[in-house]
């Protein structure tokens, strides 16, 4: 993986205290660009996000955006296609694994899934 994180430990059932955490840090910092359906707003939606991406591509996207725009090819593609590059949130590795476990909670509201085909790696 490209970034800090090389592996994120994913538990189930979902860490209620995490997914509480990751929803407010989602609505101070996340919601204005994102929203928690399929839906785009100025950046994609989240909706199967944790179905589609790697735990560890997350957490090194939310915490190392300008890394991941240098190097990593779908953050590049995904830069492209929204034309709006995602601000630094400096959130510390703990808050950022909050607002995992929170699109993994989203996920499961959303499309009724969630981590398909993404072990904890």
């Amino acid at each position: 993986p490209i970034g800090a994180v090389k592996y994120v430990i994913l538990e189930d059932p979902l860490e209620v205290d995490l997914v509480e955490e990751g929803k407010g840090i989602y609505e101070e910092k996340c919601s204005a660009c994102h929203y928690l359906n399929e839906e785009k707003l100025i950046a994609p939606g989240w909706a199967d996000i944790t179905n589609r991406r790697e735990p560890t591509w997350i957490m090194n996207m939310i915490l190392n955006v300008n890394i991941m725009l240098e190097v990593d090819s779908i953050a590049c593609d995904l830069l492209d296609e929204n034309e709006t590059r995602m601000p630094e949130q400096h959130l510390s590795v703990d808050k950022a694994r909050s607002v995992l476990e929170f699109m993994r909670y989203n996920d499961l509201e959303q499309v009724g899934r969630k981590d398909q085909g993404n072990s904890s790696s």
